[in-house]
């Protein structure tokens, strides 16, 4: 299997802008727990979620939290990227279910490998 992963690697769009990066860059994220979720804003940050998942199906990213989806774009026109301590993401897009352009970012869930 870490033979195919490498494989892989090499075969990947290395262009960010392209379609192919983008979603296997979203794809990446699947089914990573978060802790909360907070939207950006000129403000500041607010918290709109907490205790969830995000979740890729159809070429749609979507985050939910406490039972409810609080984010959902579509995967190939979303930027991503994590943040540099790695104990998140960023994704900014057109939210389907604000109907607007937003950013959020997701806090995972730390686990302490024993």
């Amino acid at each position: 299997m870490k033979l195919f992963e490498r494989l892989k690697k090499k075969i990947l769009s290395k262009n960010e802008g392209s379609r192919a990066y983008k979603l296997d860059k979203a794809r990446s994220f699947d089914c990573k727990k978060v802790k909360y979720v907070t939207e950006r804003a000129e403000s500041g940050e607010t918290v709109i979620g907490r205790e969830g998942y995000i979740n890729v199906v159809n070429d749609v990213l979507s985050v939910c939290c406490e039972a409810k989806v609080v984010f959902e774009s579509d995967a190939a026109e979303l930027f991503c990227g994590e943040l540099l301590s790695l104990g998140g993401v960023i994704f900014t897009g057109y939210d389907r279910i604000a109907e607007r352009e937003r950013t959020v970012v997701c806090y995972y869930e730390y686990y302490r490998k024993v």
